[in-house]
C-alpha cells in the first residue's frame, strides 16, 4: 500500500504544480500553506512559518550567572544613556555587550554579527537616535535562524530613554511582536532607579520593587 502511495505521489510530482499536487490527495484547507520548491527551500520555508507563528516573550526568563544581554545603540547619540542601563544590569551580575564602533566597516558589521549570534538577549537602547535607527534594528531581529543562532534570544527588547517624544508614547504600538518581546519605557524618568530594569532582569525577590509597563 505505501508502495502504491509512493508511486502515485512520484506520478503526480511531475506536474510541479503544488496545488495540483494537493488537490490529488486532499481538499485545500483555508489555513495550509504551500510551497512547491526543492527541499533545501522547504525547509526554509517552515522555519520563517514558525519563527512568524511564535508567541511573543511575555517576561524575562530565569536569569543565570553568564546571562548576556547585548547593547544595541548609536554611538553618536546613545552611549551615554546605554552605560547608565549597564551599570544596572552589571549590578544584577549580568554581562553586559556594547556593539564596537571603531574599525573598519566590515569588521565592525562582523562584530555585530557575531553578538548577534552568541548573546543570550539583545536590548535596542533608544534615547538620542532617530526612529528609523531603532526600526531598522529591530526589523533584523525578526530572524533568529538567519541571524545564525542555534536557539532563539531569551527575549529582544526596546529600552526607551529620554527625550520623550509623540512616537515613543506609542512605543507597544510600534513594534510587532515578531520583531520586538518586551518594551521598557524610560523616558520621563528623572533617574535610572535599580526597579526600571525589572523587565530585562528581575530583582531578587528581596530586592524587587516592581516593573515598568
Amino acid at each position: 500500500m505505501l508502495e502504491r502511495r509512493r508511486d502515485d505521489v512520484e506520478q503526480v510530482l511531475g506536474d510541479r504544480n503544488p496545488i495540483d499536487v494537493l488537490c490529488k490527495f486532499h481538499d485545500q484547507m483555508p489555513n495550509d500553506k504551500i510551497d512547491g520548491d526543492v527541499l533545501s527551500k522547504f525547509v526554509d520555508f517552515l522555519i520563517q512559518h514558525l519563527i512568524r507563528m511564535a508567541p511573543p516573550v511575555s517576561r524575562p526568563p530565569q536569569i543565570k550567572a553568564d546571562f548576556r544581554i547585548y547593547l544595541c545603540h548609536s554611538e553618536e547619540e546613545d552611549t551615554d544613556f546605554v552605560f547608565k542601563v549597564a551599570e544596572e544590569l552589571l549590578a544584577r551580575n549580568v554581562e553586559a555587550v556594547f556593539p564596537a564602533f571603531d574599525g573598519d566597516e566590515v569588521a565592525i558589521k562582523t562584530f555585530h554579527r557575531t553578538n548577534l549570534a552568541e548573546c543570550d538577549a539583545v536590548a535596542l537602547c533608544w534615547a538620542g537616535a532617530s526612529e528609523v535607527w531603532v526600526r531598522a534594528r529591530s526589523n533584523e531581529l525578526r530572524d533568529w535562524h538567519g541571524l545564525g543562532r542555534g536557539r532563539p534570544f531569551a527575549y529582544r527588547a526596546v529600552v526607551a530613554g529620554p527625550p520623550l517624544g509623540p512616537r515613543k508614547r506609542n512605543i507597544r504600538r510600534l513594534f510587532p511582536s515578531s520583531e520586538i518581546d518586551i518594551t521598557v519605557d524610560l523616558t520621563d524618568k528623572d533617574r535610572l532607579a535599580p526597579e526600571l530594569i525589572d523587565r530585562l532582569v528581575p530583582a531578587a525577590p528581596a530586592d524587587a520593587h516592581g516593573s515598568v509597563a
